[in-house]
């Protein structure tokens, strides 16, 4: 099975079903995530099946923590710590109804994901933002559908960054690894204070024995109206 089968297999098991158009923008996306890593430090995985494994996989991921029902909506999303673009822009590849803001710190990061916005068609509806989720909280409030965040900072952190973001009845979406269960337990006080309900956790395994995710789901209390 070549590295493309692999996503679009692996994709629809996360029930996203790619289309050839799809598998193209995440093959140029691999592309040039190889060809900046030369000059930018981006990432330590840069062979084609890894990539599709632990990047856009990993990403596709996040997909089983959103209701069914909420797929197709014209959601609105920010990725916090987003770095090379993950998940953001796997999600918002394979979603396209959604859009979103690309939260980073790292400037040379920031200009990585402005070419690959540009690159990939997606400048009408995806954009970076140059900056931290502390500052970016603060203009950012009640905007957003859904908050991603992948291997950013401990759930309690993370929690008081972030929960701001969510209009009511959003969700935060934190993928985990084997400390999941343990850090959604110490950040039960500060997800009661930003307004959130209980966490649910769902325990993922990544193709080809690549590892397990606990990816933690966060609504921030209200119901979808």
């Amino acid at each position: 099975m070549t590295p493309w089968e692999l996503l679009a297999e692996g994709a629809n098991g996360y029930g996203a079903d790619l289309s050839a158009d799809q598998v193209g923008l995440f093959r140029r996306y691999s592309q040039l995530l190889r060809e900046w890593n030369e000059r930018v430090n981006l990432t330590r995985i840069t062979g084609e099946r890894d990539v599709v494994l632990k990047h856009f996989l990993d990403s596709l991921a996040f997909l089983v923590g959103v209701p069914e029902t909420w797929q197709d909506r014209p959601l609105r999303l920010i990725d916090v710590g987003s770095g090379a673009g993950f998940p953001g822009i796997p999600l918002l590849i394979a979603r396209p109804a959604w859009s979103g803001v690309l939260l980073e710190a790292t400037r040379k990061k920031v200009t990585f994901l402005d070419a690959v916005i540009s690159e990939l068609g997606l400048s009408s509806r995806v954009q970076s933002y140059w900056g931290r989720a502390e500052e970016a909280s603060k203009t950012g409030k009640g905007q957003y559908d859904l908050v991603t965040a992948r291997a950013v900072a401990e759930l309690p952190r993370l929690v008081d960054w972030t929960m701001s973001f969510l209009r009511p009845g959003g969700l935060l979406l934190a993928s985990k690894g084997p400390r999941g269960p343990e850090e959604a337990k110490d950040a039960a006080g500060a997800i009661r204070k930003a307004g959130g309900t209980e966490p649910e956790l769902r325990e993922l395994d990544l193709p080809e024995g690549v590892g397990k995710r606990i990816l933690v789901v966060i609504h921030k209390a209200a119901k979808w109206k």
